[in-house]
């Protein structure tokens, strides 16, 4: 039963055009010099349970993990983000497209939003 739950989430992510992924795989490039643009640019995506290192008007910068290290993040812009809805170490989902704006990657038309917990530090 486990199985056909597993394949028919696989089978509505691939008819919904969406890729479960992490930030790592949105930032990692084989080769930067060739070009440091995501893989995944254009595409949409969902990203899991994944921290909030910052936060700034209508836009926050996830982490795979509440250390912040370079080239670790991806920006997330929302333009109607209530105020105090987004706070610096939650854990969230998100889902909506890659981009790449003013040399920075970006999750943009974000069609999920969902906060699960604050970061627990002696977790």
């Amino acid at each position: 039963m486990k199985r056909l739950v597993f394949v028919a989430l696989v089978v509505v992510r691939c008819v919904l055009g969406e890729s479960a992924v992490s930030v790592y795989d949105i930032q990692f490039v084989k080769d930067p010099c060739a070009s440091d643009w995501s893989p995944y640019l254009g595409k949409s995506v969902k990203l899991s349970e994944v921290y909030v290192t910052s936060v700034a008007n209508s836009r926050f910068t996830i982490s795979d993990s509440a250390k912040v290290a370079a080239w670790s993040g991806v920006v997330v812009d929302v333009p109607r983000l209530a105020p105090d809805l987004i706070q610096e170490g939650q854990r969230v989902t998100v889902s909506g497209r890659v981009m790449e704006i003013m040399g920075e990657t970006r999750v943009v038309d974000v069609r999920e939003l969902l906060v699960h917990a604050e970061y627990d530090p002696a977790a």
